[in-house]
């Protein structure tokens, strides 16, 4: 009996089935870096791999696709949770018929954060220790998709912050992918990123060097926890900071904010459901009352219990200080200043912008402090820029003048006729470009030779060589 081999035979695929590396754990690749391996084991180039097979593939947004990830400032998004990814490995599962390449990116925690909140930075940063292991210990190299976390700093596994910036030309990709890329490797210098840890780990007590590590274990756990994802949503998040609010400040908002030194009405937004925490923000209320970030994705409200304050430190960007208090000047010292400059004192002082600088006052507030003032000030210093440039440009026109007069004896020195192109060649040689406002000085050269008679005697040369 003859067996029908189509039918035990795998579908044509266009691309080759590549597996995924670290799918499921923290380690896990980016959407991108798979991209890049793909490329490499079909023998292409990774630009016309995206260009040629992926985006055509796309079916909704393409032109907004294809315009954002040919200027390379869009690729971050193939990693994120919003359209671009979603048709970007929509695509790349159709070419390859793996059906996990959701995995490599933040799709399957789409339901917690807002469609438009970023996650993910558009600059490409790394360890290099995490390199220098994986080529010693694993045949594949690999970007993990917690390093485009923008809110992360350090690496998970290391607790070292993350590089940017190639240490052997000092290259600083602005793209999560290149038309060169080569996992672990310079895009540009095409050396290799890696390097060995040092003996002496980097640590620290500080507290923003607590809140970084904090965030960099929360952000592996996440990863390695994938089930996570599908029990996690926005609206467990939001139960979640209702009953913050009421277990740690008895429903008063006002404390809760003060907290997490978020504005009053933000907070409220949250508990109202109005708006999502993004990223960001989770891993404040994350920190401050030291909750699993699992717990706060997932709803579990029995955390609160076991829950604890940490200040937040103020080095954290994107915080609220508090408005600065109001600054105290002595207008009548001020007032004596300005007089003086338009008395004719304080010389080095050329515009009113640079006095209110050197008073670190803002000009307009000080113009309308004191308007006369600011007017005679102003007049004052015109008419010292006015002088300056009359006498630079009389010291400009003296050194050329100079200069020319040196050339044209020079060139009549070699027995050729000072000609203003020989002139202007010679002094380009020198070093010094001449232009349309020095023709009326190397005229002024010349006329100095021939009353000098030095060209006659040229010309009476010549003559005589001629008979």
């Amino acid at each position: 009996m003859l067996l029908n081999t189509r039918e035990h035979l795998s579908p044509r695929t266009p691309l080759f089935a590549l597996p995924p590396v670290g799918l499921g754990t923290s380690k896990v690749e980016t959407l991108t870096n798979y991209s890049s391996r793909l490329a490499s084991q079909i023998g292409v180039p990774v630009g016309r791999l995206i260009n040629g097979l992926i985006l055509p593939c796309c079916n909704t947004g393409i032109s907004t696709i294809k315009r954002g990830v040919k200027m390379g400032s869009a690729f971050h998004l193939a990693n994120s949770f919003g359209s671009v990814a979603s048709e970007w490995v929509s695509a790349l599962e159709n070419l390859t018929t793996v059906n996990c390449l959701d995995g490599l990116t933040f799709l399957p925690w789409r339901n917690v954060f807002e469609p438009r909140s970023g996650i993910t930075s558009p600059i490409k940063r790394w360890c290099s220790h995490c390199f220098h292991e994986a080529l010693q210990d694993h045949p594949v190299i690999s970007e993990h998709l917690v390093w485009t976390l923008g809110g992360l700093q350090l690496c998970p596994i290391h607790l070292v912050p993350l590089e940017s910036r190639c240490h052997k030309c000092g290259y600083k990709p602005y793209a999560q992918i290149h038309s060169k890329h080569l996992p672990g490797f310079c895009s540009r210098c095409m050396e290799w990123l890696g390097r060995p840890m040092p003996r002496a780990k980097v640590s620290s007590t500080d507290s923003s060097w607590k809140y970084h590590v904090w965030v960099a274990r929360s952000c592996a756990q996440l990863l390695n926890n994938p089930e996570l994802a599908s029990i996690s949503s926005s609206k467990r998040l939001q139960a979640m900071i209702t009953t913050g609010i009421d277990y740690i400040s008895n429903g008063n908002l006002t404390r809760f904010s003060c907290l997490l030194r978020r504005s009053k009405s933000i907070v409220g937004e949250w508990r109202q459901g109005h708006v999502i925490p993004g990223l960001e923000a989770s891993l404040h209320i994350s920190y401050v009352f030291q909750l699993p970030l699992e717990s706060l994705f997932s709803g579990d409200t029995n955390a609160w219990n076991f829950s604890s304050i940490q200040e937040l430190p103020f080095s954290v960007r994107g915080l609220d200080a508090g408005r600065k208090p109001p600054v105290r000047r002595n207008w009548a010292e001020i007032e004596k200043f300005l007089g003086e400059i338009s008395d004719g004192k304080h010389r080095k002082i050329s515009s009113f912008e640079e006095a209110a600088k050197t008073l670190s006052i803002d000009s307009g507030a000080l113009r309308a402090q004191f308007p006369e003032l600011a007017r005679q000030v102003s007049g004052v210093c015109y008419k010292r820029r006015c002088a300056r440039a009359v006498l630079k440009a009389s010291q400009v026109e003296k050194a050329v003048l100079e200069l020319a007069e040196i050339v044209a004896g020079k060139v009549l020195a070699q027995g050729h006729y000072p000609s203003r192109r020989r002139i202007q060649a010679e002094m380009l040689q020198q070093g010094f470009r001449t232009d349309r406002s020095h023709t009326s000085l190397i005229r002024r050269a010349q006329l100095r030779l021939y009353d000098s008679g030095k060209l006659d005697n040229l010309r009476q040369g010549n003559k005589a060589k001629s008979d």
